[in-house]
């Protein structure tokens, strides 16, 4: 197993200045570390912007032999304070070509991201006196450690040990030539960490042999696809990249500009920042201007993570730009710009739960479409390190809109929609829910479906005021500790205990340090 981390140099500062434990990233390594020295497994790990190993070294080469079962670089930002490594990447069996599985697109491999398009909470069972797990619940789930967790939405747990957040989000598997690609991207960001040299990384690419060797390594065979894998033989596939201060290029955001430019018919966007970005939101208006017969549908967040007020504007990275722009195209064709929200109404608590969209997908026509870790914001065309597939069939795109207005229309999706002239139907879906909804939000009923308006201002400020949310403080609280409720009294008693003792301990050391000199003369 080889893993690349990143490390976000502010941000783990602050938190060795604020102790905020889990959130740290050496914490979660130190975890890892224990668990591997348990199991009796090799582990290594090197500090990317530390002292690294020569690139002569063992490790260098990820795919070479080495007495470490994982390794682990954690590299920090790739160019500046701002930059990030926001890409999601993970290979199977990459040391042969013929079995390479890959993933890539926004899912993160991280607490609190897992989620099931039914976006039900989960919580720790009760066992009853007797140890069998109480299944009065709709939901059981036993994982790996044998806990078992039970769906918790019927007692309205808004923070579970399972889903701190609803999630929503979307992310392609690949088989085939393309994944060799991948990991030659995985082989040039593993280099870069032990030699950075731009140009060999840039000139290292892959050997691969005229006649390869019959892997004779046993795999796993696949069973029958789930639903929630759409699978599709021999599909057309582009992948793109973008990586600061390696590959400086602005591919990706040119990518962006050609999709909007080039749609004829309709555009479906999910997206976590929709139009951050001033260039992308012209064109976009320009194309509804010219083309009277374009559609647009974006589904994102209710409310985003990102600052708004002055400090957005200095990092020009602000809510406010989304909530803006966002107004804005919808003002050029309200009768053809649908901008949505997704929730879930609890029957018993009269909770409006917001679901967090975090996918990066765009379908263009239903006859193509774009995934991966690039945002619609400046954040990921100019300073972060990005991966991106355009996949050019129709069977993925056509497929894939299918499947997310199933799951977003719930019984309000129809069989039209899903046929290649389907879309105006899902328009029209959309827009019934939500209207329905905004009625519903307006007399305190029962919501009927997921979508709500974002757009106008007025609809998007209801939508705010209906939906709960935990407070910032709550959120916090579980970010840093993990733990809910009365645990978080006790645990943080606990640690700050234990943070005084060592604190203690450092400074009656320090102590005795300065003053061994002056007891020795005395």
């Amino acid at each position: 197993v080889r893993i690349i981390v990143w490390w976000h140099e502010l941000l783990t500062y602050l938190n060795r200045f604020l102790y905020l434990g889990q959130v740290a990233i050496e914490y979660q390594v130190a975890k890892l570390q224990r668990r591997c020295n348990k199991l009796g497994l090799g582990f290594r790990v090197f500090h990317g912007i530390q002292k690294m190993p020569d690139p002569q070294s063992l490790y260098a080469n990820p795919f070479g032999e080495s007495n470490a079962n994982i390794i682990m670089i954690i590299a920090g930002n790739p160019k500046g304070l701002v930059s990030s490594h926001h890409e999601k990447l993970l290979l199977i069996d990459a040391e042969c070509p013929e079995h390479t599985v890959a993933f890539t697109g926004g899912f993160d491999m991280a607490r609190g991201r897992y989620d099931s398009p039914q976006h039900q909470n989960w919580e720790k069972s009760e066992v009853n006196g007797g140890g069998e797990v109480n299944t009065d619940h709709s939901d059981v789930y036993t994982d790996n450690e044998g806990n078992t967790w039970v769906n918790s939405r019927e007692n309205g747990t808004w923070w579970s040990h399972m889903v701190p957040l609803l999630w929503h989000d979307t992310q392609i598997m690949i088989r085939g030539p393309a994944t060799q690609r991948l990991r030659l991207h995985f082989l040039q960001r593993w280099f870069y960490s032990f030699s950075r040299d731009k140009s060999l990384t840039r000139a290292l690419t892959l050997f691969l042999p005229q006649t390869p060797q019959k892997c004779t390594k046993p795999h796993y065979v696949e069973k029958e696809p789930t639903s929630s894998v759409n699978v599709t033989e021999d599909s057309p596939l582009v992948l793109q990249r973008c990586w600061r201060g390696v590959f400086d290029v602005h591919f990706l955001f040119d990518d962006y500009c050609k999709m909007i430019t080039k749609a004829k018919r309709f555009l479906y966007l999910e997206h976590q920042y929709p139009f951050q970005n001033g260039a992308l939101t012209f064109f976009m208006c320009k194309a509804l201007k010219t083309n009277p017969n374009l559609r647009l549908i974006i589904v994102t967040v209710v409310k985003t993570d990102l600052p708004s007020g002055i400090v957005g504007d200095i990092f020009d990275w602000s809510q406010d730009h989304i909530i803006e722009h966002l107004n804005l195209i919808y003002s050029i064709a309200p009768d053809r710009v649908g901008i949505y929200g997704l929730v879930t109404h609890e029957a018993l608590t009269n909770r409006v739960r917001p679901i967090y969209v975090h996918s990066k997908l765009a379908i263009v026509d239903g006859e193509w479409m774009m995934t991966g870790s690039t945002n619609m914001d400046n954040q990921s065309f100019f300073f972060s390190s990005e991966l991106s597939a355009t996949i050019h069939d129709e069977r993925v795109a056509r497929g894939t809109l299918k499947r997310l207005v199933q799951e977003h229309l719930g019984r309000f999706y129809q069989p039209e929609m899903g046929e290649p002239g389907g879309f105006p139907a899902i328009f029209d879906a959309f827009q019934r829910v939500s209207k329905e909804n905004w009625k519903q939000m307006m007399s305190g009923g029962q919501l009927v479906g997921r979508p709500v308006f974002l757009v106008p201002v007025e609809r998007y400020e209801l939508v705010m005021k209906t939906v709960f949310s935990a407070s910032k403080f709550s959120k916090a609280v579980f970010r840093v500790t993990g733990v809910h409720g009365p645990e978080f009294v006790y645990s943080s008693a606990a640690r700050i205990a234990n943070h005084s003792r060592e604190v203690a301990k450092l400074v009656k050391d320090y102590s005795n340090k300065l003053t061994a000199p002056i007891r020795a003369r005395l």
